[in-house]
């Protein structure tokens, strides 16, 4: 038999479901047995039992905290804090505070979960998977255009009905002088800057609402140097004053490329993570009691 052959027939057992489903139950069962108290080898739950692996792993641990080992007072007061912590373990156990308890379920929660992440296979993207990953969201890795431009803010929460007028007389007056330097003087006073610099159309969406962004990213009678509007937003109604529409500049590929792979192997992990709750919720019965209280 070839070392090819040896290597298939090795290789191929480790991609089947069953044994991933075997390794996945080792791993759980061996963690639920690390939650349990360590009691001696008679059975004495009053008996703490430290081993040298304990012993030892508190010595390293202090070791990459203070990048030195402990002296022996430190040593025995790690024993001692460690000792403690089994004891108050046992206690809180027996009077069943691990149970009904909020954080305590979700930190068990948590780390199961952690458990099955490191179980699940995360395969190796190919370039096509890349390809098509980046295709289906075009939207996310394009920038799109920028907008500069300067606008009057007229609100409707002091004005009322009486805000878009008062905009339209405004611009009126922009229209006939509009370099006299009013601007700032015809409209309210906003958190949002008068100068917007080098916006994209979801950065609008997000600060003026999305009939604003869509109205300055379509009208085509924006055009540079000249005032326009009024157009609404969350807030109330602008006149706007185009500054320059820019294209970003391309983004490195090699940087696109890793952001393309990260978020691909994320939603991945995400996908892995919902099949392995799925199975997980397979082997139990849920039941859900929505009856209403007298």
């Amino acid at each position: 038999m070839t070392r090819a052959n040896v290597r298939t027939l090795t290789v191929r057992p480790l991609r089947e479901p069953f044994v991933h489903f075997l390794i996945l139950g080792g791993v759980l069962f061996g963690f639920y047995a690390l939650l349990q108290p360590k009691h001696a080898p008679s059975g004495d739950s009053r008996q703490v039992v430290l081993t040298r692996g304990d012993i030892d792993h508190l010595r390293l641990g202090f070791a990459a905290q203070w990048r030195r080992s402990p002296g022996a007072d430190e040593m025995q007061a790690l024993l001692n804090d460690r000792i403690n912590e089994e004891i108050l373990y046992r206690e809180g156990l027996a009077l069943g505070l691990d149970r009904d308890d909020t954080v305590v379920r979700r930190r068990l929660a948590q780390k199961t979960q952690f458990l099955l992440q490191d179980v699940a296979e995360l395969r190796e993207p190919t370039a096509e998977d890349l390809a098509k990953y980046r295709s289906q969201n075009a939207q996310r890795y394009s920038q799109g255009p920028r907008w500069t431009f300067e606008h009057v803010y007229f609100s409707t929460a002091s004005r009322h009905e009486h805000a878009v007028l008062d905009a339209k007389e405004a611009l009126a007056k922009l229209r006939r002088a509009p370099d006299d330097g009013q601007a700032p003087t015809l409209g309210d006073a906003t958190l949002l800057d008068s100068q917007q610099i080098a916006q994209s159309e979801k950065q609008l969406r997000d600060l003026f609402g999305p009939d604003f962004a869509s109205a300055v990213t379509t009208a085509s009678a924006l055009s540079v140097g000249a005032w326009t509007g009024p157009f609404r937003s969350s807030y109330g109604w602008h006149l706007v004053r185009l500054e320059s529409r820019s294209e970003p500049p391309s983004e490195d590929s090699a940087e696109l490329d890793r952001r393309v792979r990260a978020d691909w192997a994320e939603d991945q992990r995400r996908e892995l993570d919902a099949q392995s709750m799925a199975r997980l919720r397979a082997r139990y019965s849920v039941v859900v009691n929505d009856t209403p209280k007298p």
